[in-house]
């Protein structure tokens, strides 16, 4: 391999322009591999090609955890932002349950606490208590977050909380090839 930002430099000294073409390339490389100037490939071993492309995969499913992340803030934000109060961070288990079983603010309007409870109990171990369930009905009643097709919000969170158990899990995955693989 020859370095490229050599190649460059080669070619402006050779004839002292900046043009560009295929043919001076191809005479520049050639003169640099006769007079010495590249480097051996070096094949890597199995295991570190293998880190290699594990990690490339890692970082292509964070960029997609972290957009759904975002999306999902920008959700609340519009929707029910009152549900930081209760929750500081979106990607808690107590805020993705809340999440799936009462997206909106007009659907906590009509529980008791005890049925947000409950609704915790069947998706969590270790649920919030009746302090959170009270609080969280208190600012669904008067939430600021937008009444208006509030059937296509629910439909869109369905989809990002999809995407983001996809993203959660892939990343599990992952990182334990990685585990294994070092």
């Amino acid at each position: 391999t020859v370095n490229p930002h050599l190649v460059k430099r080669n070619k402006e000294n050779r004839d002292n322009t900046q043009s560009k073409s295929d043919k001076k390339d191809a005479l520049v490389i050639a003169d640099m591999v006769k007079n010495g100037y590249y480097s051996e490939v070096r094949y890597t071993s199995e295991s570190f090609e293998k880190l290699r492309v594990l990690m490339s995969n890692r970082d292509v499913v964070v960029k997609r955890l972290v957009s759904s992340i975002n999306q999902l803030n920008r959700w609340v934000d519009i929707v029910f932002p009152e549900l930081r109060q209760v929750f500081k961070d979106i990607k808690a288990k107590g805020a993705i349950a809340t999440l799936r079983l009462f997206p909106t603010p007009t659907e906590l309007e009509t529980k008791q606490p005890q049925e947000v409870i409950s609704g915790w109990k069947s998706i969590m171990k270790r649920q919030p208590g009746l302090k959170k369930a009270l609080l969280l009905l208190q600012l669904a009643k008067k939430s600021v977050g937008t009444r208006q097709a509030l059937d296509a919000y629910k439909f869109h969170l369905e989809q990002l909380l999809e995407e983001y158990d996809l993203a959660v899990t892939q990343l599990e995955r992952v990182e334990q090839q990685v585990t294994e693989a070092l």
